[in-house]
């Protein structure tokens, strides 16, 4: 398993990029798996950077057949929660 990048949000809770699997995971600070992000179109593949903003979820893909180097993912931060 290729691990990319890892962010934090304002709570506290941690954003695993998983570049191997094509999904990244929530950890919450007291380190329980708290959500699983996956994206369904366009797919995600490859995640290697993760950038949590009030915003939402940016993340950085390599490669793959999607034409999209980054997603954007509304309200999947643990500050919007």
């Amino acid at each position: 398993m290729t691990i990319g990048t890892v962010d934090a949000d304002s709570l506290g809770n941690f954003y695993v990029c998983h570049t191997g699997r094509g999904f990244i995971t929530v950890f919450t600070p007291d380190g329980k798996l708290d959500r699983v992000v996956r994206s369904e179109r366009p797919l995600m593949r490859g995640p290697r950077g993760v950038a949590v903003t009030p915003r939402g979820l940016f993340v950085t893909q390599m490669g793959g057949t999607t034409g999209m180097p980054v997603l954007y993912f509304a309200n999947e931060n643990g500050a919007q929660k």
